[in-house]
């Protein structure tokens, strides 16, 4: 996973990622660079669902992408979270999305 630039004092406040699940890094490192904020749903972190969107510059231009971690360990094209209506998922930290991740390809 990429580390942010930044002082000192900013890289104090970092979360801790503690995966090291070989998607779950890979999945991070191919994002490095974007703006990535992951979804799951609300019934619980067990329930399955792991959503992301994904913002990118693409030859000067923002480029946002829904995608949904399938069961085969593959981020698919999704509109679970069209514009802003997030109903039935909720925002969660990207050490989070690691566990989820992580859980979901080991099933």
């Amino acid at each position: 996973m990429s580390v942010p630039y930044g002082d000192f004092a900013r890289s104090l406040e970092l979360e801790p990622f503690i995966s090291l699940d070989r998607f779950v890094l890979d999945t991070f490192d191919s994002t490095a660079g974007d703006r990535v904020s992951y979804f799951a749903d609300t019934a619980g972190l067990g329930a399955g669902l792991l959503v992301r969107r994904r913002t990118s510059e693409v030859q000067g231009s923002e480029r946002t992408l829904e995608e949904a971690l399938d069961g085969r360990a593959r981020w698919q094209p999704t509109d679970l979270l069209r514009g802003d209506g997030t109903s039935g998922l909720t925002e969660i930290t990207t050490r989070c999305a690691a566990a989820v991740m992580s859980d979901l390809v080991k099933k």
